[in-house]
């Protein structure tokens, strides 16, 4: 729902924190808190994530209370983020992330559409970002965005992997959804 338009970044800044909200080409997107299968899916991928990314030292992995700075009236907020190590901002990093994530994780959510999942993952693409993955819970697939010409689809007994920035990392699908049953 859009509650405002014409916001600038800054203006933006200045809401109330616990506004779950992205500003999308200056105009404030509000979104309702996810549900129980998006949020234990989330879980699931920054815990497998976030165990290889520990162990190689990666780099960093954010949630999605993490708003990224893609334009100048642009925020966004995926549900999970991986930065790698060459790339992590210096420890000095209030406000939004000025930095475009590698690997961007967005589970869709049932009232998504379709378009404007993928809407959102060319728009990371196009931002500078180097995998976007689109989870769908209610087909237990993983579109895996490349490029707007480089798109796969996994599902049933594949697994998802990303060597060239997450080297050791693998997590078959029918573990991913099984938090499901």
């Amino acid at each position: 729902m859009a509650i405002g338009t014409g916001v600038t970044v800054e203006e933006f800044a200045q809401l109330p924190s616990d506004l779950r909200a992205e500003l999308v080409a200056g105009e404030i997107v509000t979104m309702p808190p996810a549900g129980y299968d998006h949020g234990a899916l989330n879980g699931e991928l920054a815990m497998a994530l976030g165990a290889v990314i520990r162990q190689h030292r990666l780099g960093q992995l954010l949630t999605s209370e993490t708003g990224f700075r893609l334009a100048d009236a642009t925020v966004r907020c995926p549900d999970l983020a991986f930065v790698s190590a060459q790339r992590v901002p210096p420890a000095s990093r209030r406000g939004f992330a000025e930095v475009v994530p590698d690997l961007v994780v967005e589970v869709v959510s049932p009232s998504d559409p379709r378009a404007a999942a993928v809407d959102r993952a060319l728009l990371w693409l196009t931002a500078g970002c180097r995998v976007v993955w689109l989870v769908w819970p209610a087909s237990r697939s993983v579109d895996v965005y490349r490029a707007a010409d480089d798109v796969s689809s996994l599902s049933g007994s594949d697994a998802l992997t990303c060597p060239d920035l997450l080297p050791g990392f693998a997590l078959p699908l029918t573990e991913l959804f099984g938090v499901l049953d």
